[in-house]
């Protein structure tokens, strides 16, 4: 199964940067895009601890899983895209936030109403993406 998520996350990266070589300020925003993500995993590498949730772009949620060792899709990171049908009041402890990836503007919209209703701390931020953790204790983590 390693494998097999190594080989899509492969493919997901290298589809979400070759769709978007239009220009070349598109393509070096997509390498901003993968590096940013790359250095937000460096941190929850060294800092999520195994019960907390991540919401990541679905996007890079096969590198994600990949870099942490998540082996389940059912397991701790939820799609973004699914996170506007998520039931109100639950909170992921990390956000992994990159607005331009997302194929849903309302998801977009949710994920930014989260993050200033929720309690969180920015723990890292670029022009492209950033990364949140959930300072607050009263919110409860996102459930599947």
């Amino acid at each position: 199964i390693r494998f097999w998520v190594a080989v899509f996350a492969v493919f997901a990266v290298v589809s979400i940067v070759s769709a978007v070589v239009a220009t070349q300020s598109v393509i070096s925003n997509g390498a901003m895009v993968v590096a940013a993500v790359i250095v937000v995993l460096k941190v929850m590498k060294r800092e999520k601890r195994p019960h907390e949730t991540i919401l990541s772009p679905l996007a890079f949620m096969p590198y994600v899983m990949w870099e942490l060792d998540i082996a389940e899709w059912s397991g701790p990171v939820i799609p973004a895209e699914e996170v506007s049908l998520q039931e109100p009041g639950t909170h992921p402890d990390w956000i992994v936030y990159v607005p331009r990836i997302s194929a849903n503007p309302q998801s977009t919209q949710h994920i930014e109403n989260l993050i200033q209703r929720g309690a969180y701390e920015r723990r890292l931020g670029s022009q492209t993406a950033a990364l949140f953790h959930r300072t607050s204790e009263t919110s409860s983590p996102m459930t599947r």
